[in-house]
């Protein structure tokens, strides 16, 4: 996770706490991965249009399953 100029610069922080601090950003880059919409503004231009192709593939998704409830509904009715 750290670059080596990085770690460098961190000799005089104990192991115990770089780990610490490892295991935190991994959580946080995790974090940022499955809930990307709450991070948009630390997000890459590439990642925010990403996000926003995900977002239309879900809404076109959602369309189609529209359609074809209503489609199925015109063939059979309803359940009542």
């Amino acid at each position: 996770m750290h670059t080596n100029s990085l770690k460098d610069e961190t000799g005089d922080i104990p192991d115990d706490l770089l780990k610490e601090f490892d295991v935190f950003l991994e959580d946080y880059i995790n974090c940022t991965m499955d809930y990307p919409v709450y991070y948009k503004d630390s997000l890459l231009k590439e990642e925010l249009e990403d996000l926003e192709r995900d977002k239309l593939a879900q809404k076109a998704e959602e369309e189609r399953k529209r359609k074809d409830r209503e489609e199925h509904t015109r063939k059979y009715g309803t359940c009542t």
